[in-house]
């Protein structure tokens, strides 16, 4: 008889179940552009909303107010009385001022100047360089006279004889 062939383990099986991959990560948020009327102080887009889409007055009364604390997310709408740089009295939805927050986010605020250059104690400080005295231009000159012209020798003969 053939030989046999040497007995080799089976394969290892793949994990049961699947390790599932990842979800994508979700797109950027984009930077707000111009639109934002307030929030900036609690790093949020404000708009005010058209009287069109104003909420009717059962959804006014459980509007929350637009406060960083108040667990809201963009699209939602909020009533403003102050707070976040709202407007107390906008009445867009009268007699309420009615938010939307936009989902962008803000812009980085811009780096703060640089500080003033130090001033040196006076026993440090240079004294400045001696300036050139200043050029001294002549007087203007004053227009000469015109001197009488010398009879010429024709003339001179003329008046001898």
């Amino acid at each position: 008889p053939p030989p046999s062939p040497p007995h080799l383990p089976p394969p290892p099986a793949p994990p049961f179940p699947p390790t599932p991959r990842p979800p994508p990560p979700p797109p950027p948020v984009p930077v707000c552009s111009g639109e934002c009327i307030a929030g900036a102080s609690c790093n949020m887009c404000l708009v005010a909303v058209a009287k069109s889409v104003c909420p009717t007055p059962s959804e006014l009364s459980r509007m929350q107010k637009c406060h960083p604390t108040q667990p809201w997310s963009p699209g939602n709408l909020c009533e403003g009385d102050g707070e976040c740089g709202t407007a107390q009295l906008a009445n867009n939805c009268e007699p309420h001022d009615v938010y939307s927050r936009l989902r962008c986010r803000l812009a980085p605020s811009p780096p703060p100047p640089p500080p003033p250059p130090a001033r040196l104690p006076a026993s440090e400080r240079r004294a400045p360089a001696p300036q050139p005295p200043p050029l001294r231009r002549p007087p203007p000159r004053r227009p000469r006279l015109a001197a009488r012209a010398a009879p010429s020798r024709q003339a001179r003969r003329s008046l001898a004889v």
